[in-house]
């Protein structure tokens, strides 16, 4: 009995460092069954946006407006938009002023993205480019920026609610960003940043999440389609288009072989985004092409050296290789950049816990509970974290936190992997057989 006992331990122990905590690294390396951070090509430059001396006839509303103009052309998006608060003071019905602030909001957003921030700035845009709207201001466009800028939303706020409702956190910002993307086309049905806008988010719907109210919806996968493929017919050789394309194959669990094709073919056309890197590193890392996979991600930081994600599966790549010192090091630096994300925390956590031997020091253990703990506060529903818990409360010999963990596991659990894992804790957790812990 002893023997089977430590057979079941070890076994757990096991799915750890297997990598069965997340044996397949997602296109996008998402929380379960969302979407990315996917890229929209750069935002439209504003109207006279070229510096240019300011007339002595022009007025103090306009002056303003023009130094607002040339600072957004030179990329001083905050300082642009303290000089459309001026235009704005002057004249509140300026509509044109509120198209460039909320454009300049948008920029702001969409850098600080990289680090899974920037919500704030997305709402500050939709409040611009809505008041925008109002004034007749270049409705197409407006709409297209209202589409991106709720999916931003979205996507970043996926990170932030893993595995806690995330279809009931997520999904009304990509329905808002359907219904945008659906006026922009009303207005021009052959406008192509809607139609793979809208197929992107039509696919993330689609795919589903964890929650039984939010499962795979094969409606929303063939609007995805429908709309990739109008926009491909538009332009065959749109690099954006063919990246939203393998997002829609991914949704559908495409075969990895198929995934990388489409990718060398969109960034064959579009080589200036680093998402387009960083998913297709993902694609490589599946495929056990680390040194590929590795030029992606070098190539994505060198475009945006703040990209969380990017060392996040870094991190997971080297995982895969049991370089777990260097895993820990790269999963550290997404901590570095963005301390709010519980996923982070819990792979912190699990690459800690499989560069340990069985006979650790009780300090260092507490070290990866922290960790763990530090990610149930953010998410209490991540299973992940629970679940290294759990490895660590086995090996302190903590019986009755050691059921409870084990319990929290099984209401958590989803899928039949899952399942099986949480049915093998409740085993151990009950049988009275633990690891002694050896300082």
């Amino acid at each position: 009995m002893v023997l089977k006992g430590m057979f079941v331990i070890v076994v757990i122990l096991g799915a750890l460092t297997c990598g069965c905590i997340s044996s397949t690294e997602q296109v996008n390396n998402n929380p379960p069954a969302t979407a990315t951070l996917n890229p929209r090509p750069e935002t439209t430059i504003l109207p006279s946006t070229q510096s240019q001396p300011i007339p002595q006839s022009m007025s103090q509303e306009q002056v303003s407006y023009q130094k607002g103009l040339d600072l957004y052309q030179q990329g001083k998006y905050s300082d642009s938009i303290k000089e459309f608060n001026t235009t704005l003071s002057i004249n509140p019905a300026n509509g044109a002023a509120y198209l460039a602030r909320g454009k300049a909001y948008y920029n702001i957003g969409k850098k600080e993205y990289y680090t899974l921030n920037g919500e704030d700035k997305f709402q500050l845009a939709n409040s611009d480019l809505s008041s925008a709207l109002e004034y007749n201001q270049d409705e197409e466009e407006i709409y297209n920026l209202l589409g991106w800028s709720n999916y931003y939303t979205g996507a970043i706020t996926s990170w932030k609610h893993s595995y806690t409702d995330l279809g009931k956190h997520t999904f009304p910002f990509y329905e808002n960003g359907i219904r945008n993307f659906s006026l922009a086309l009303q207005k021009n049905p052959n406008n192509i940043e809607a139609l793979y806008g809208r197929a992107n988010l039509y696919s993330v719907i689609g795919e589903g999440t964890r929650d039984p109210q939010y499962q795979f919806d094969e409606v929303k996968m063939d609007l995805a389609d429908k709309d990739i493929e109008a926009a491909l017919k538009l332009d065959p050789h749109n690099g954006t288009a063919l990246y939203y394309k393998v997002q829609i194959s991914s949704g559908r669990r495409m075969p990895n072989e198929v995934l990388l094709k489409y990718f060398d073919e969109a960034i064959k056309y579009e080589t200036r985004s680093p998402e387009f890197y960083r998913s297709r590193g993902a694609v490589k890392s599946n495929m056990h092409d680390y040194e590929g996979s590795k030029r992606d991600f070098d190539q994505a930081l060198k475009m945006e050296p703040d990209y969380a994600l990017v060392y996040h599966n870094y991190a997971n790549l080297k995982s895969r290789e049991k370089k777990y010192d260097e895993a820990i090091v790269a999963s550290q630096k997404a901590l570095n950049i963005n301390s709010n994300i519980s996923v982070f925390h819990s792979d912190f956590a699990s690459y800690k816990f499989s560069n340990i031997n069985i006979e650790i020091c009780r300090a260092f253990l507490n070290e990866i509970m922290d960790s763990t703990e530090r990610a149930i506060e953010i998410d209490q529903k991540n299973p992940d974290a629970h679940y290294i818990r759990y490895l660590c409360l086995l090996i302190l010999n903590e019986n009755v936190e050691l059921q409870k963990e084990a319990a929290i596991y099984s209401g958590l659990a989803k899928t039949d992997g899952e399942l099986k894992l949480a049915q093998a804790m409740l085993d151990v957790a009950t049988s009275h057989k633990y690891l002694k812990l050896s300082c």
